[in-house]
């Protein structure tokens, strides 16, 4: 079975630099929470959800907490979510 992790989806710029600032055990445990959030939703600490109204449509906007680890998700119409932002809770 593979697992889905944070490299797998698409990402804006500034997440991508996120990433890949990360060490490999940051990443590894970023993408261990990232399969649990979409497997296990009962895992999630927080979420929260909102509308953008753009000009071109509407994206749905979903962030989640997951232990310590942070993501934010955009969806547009039926193509694959975009990770907008990751990052470690302190």
């Amino acid at each position: 079975m593979q697992h889905l992790g944070v490299d797998d989806c698409p990402m804006i710029s500034s997440a991508a630099t996120k990433w890949g600032a990360l060490d490999e055990d940051e990443r590894a445990a970023l993408n261990y929470a990232f399969y649990d959030a979409i497997m296990h939703i009962e895992k999630v600490a927080e979420h929260r959800f909102y509308l953008l109204r753009l000009r071109r449509g509407i994206v749905r906007v979903h962030w989640f907490r997951i232990g310590h680890a942070i993501f934010e998700l955009a969806i547009v119409r039926t193509y694959p979510p975009i990770i907008t932002d990751i990052a470690w809770v302190t």
